[in-house]
């Protein structure tokens, strides 16, 4: 038998680690001492868990990042496809311009400024373009969104937008707030009959390079909606979950 004379190093017992319990795993603190890692950590995970395809579900989830990516990037590129006011004006091609007329403004500057103004107003909610125009006026009975320079530049119909926001909350939480753009369409519609979709959505169903994006409040009707949509011939349904 071998041993080892070697003194074994004193062990804290601060250091010793308390063994745990499957059974008490799951039960929780009662009193509330504010915020933590832990808390910080399980709300990750419900928000990391439902951005993501549950099983049995027929329809496809989106985050909101990915959500406000897509709608700088749609503003921005019709932002430079729309001409500007000078381009129509017929007096402009008479005028001339010397180095002493043009102010001294640097280029860098004017584009920062821009793309700071364009970012800015679209968290703000106005920066997306106005697809509450004469379309939603002739067509819709959603109010319209209050005008605004950015909106009146970039001015596209609903059609040519690659994205469908729909709101499938009440009409009064539709009133008291919801994202710019987004057309109301209760979800206790679809349970009227098969053929009750509204304009907007026959306009944006099944189309190639369009999606409908679905939201609520908390999650607790837009699923099912979702998933009546797909099982009635919808196969570009997103669900804005996060």
């Amino acid at each position: 038998m071998i041993t080892s004379n070697r003194p074994k190093l004193p062990v804290n017992i601060l250091d010793k680690r308390v063994p745990k319990n499957p059974k008490y795993e799951n039960v929780q603190a009662t009193i509330d001492t504010g915020d933590s890692i832990t808390k910080f950590l399980k709300r990750n995970e419900e928000l990391r868990a439902s951005s993501k395809q549950v099983a049995g579900e027929i329809f496809k989830r989106m985050k909101i990042s990915t959500l406000v990516q897509l709608i700088i990037q749609v503003t921005e590129i019709n932002t430079l496809d729309t001409p500007s006011n000078a381009e129509f004006d017929p007096t402009a091609s008479q005028q001339t311009f010397s180095d002493r007329d043009r102010p001294q403004t640097q280029d860098s500057q004017i584009s920062q400024a821009t793309t700071r103004s364009t970012l800015q107003s679209v968290i703000r909610g106005v920066g997306e373009m106005d697809v509450y125009n004469s379309y939603q006026n002739r067509f819709s009975t959603t109010p319209a969104t209050p005008k605004t320079p950015l909106s009146e530049q970039v001015n596209l119909e609903m059609d040519e937008r690659p994205y469908l926001i729909v709101d499938l909350r009440d009409k009064d939480e539709f009133r008291a707030n919801h994202i710019v753009s987004a057309h109301h369409y209760p979800a206790a519609m679809l349970s009227r009959c098969s053929n009750n979709e509204s304009r907007e959505l026959l306009i944006y169903k099944n189309q190639k390079g369009k999606i409908i994006i679905l939201y609520d409040e908390d999650e607790r009707i837009a699923p099912n909606a979702a998933t009546i949509m797909v099982e009635r011939g919808y196969n570009n349904v997103f669900l804005l979950s996060g």
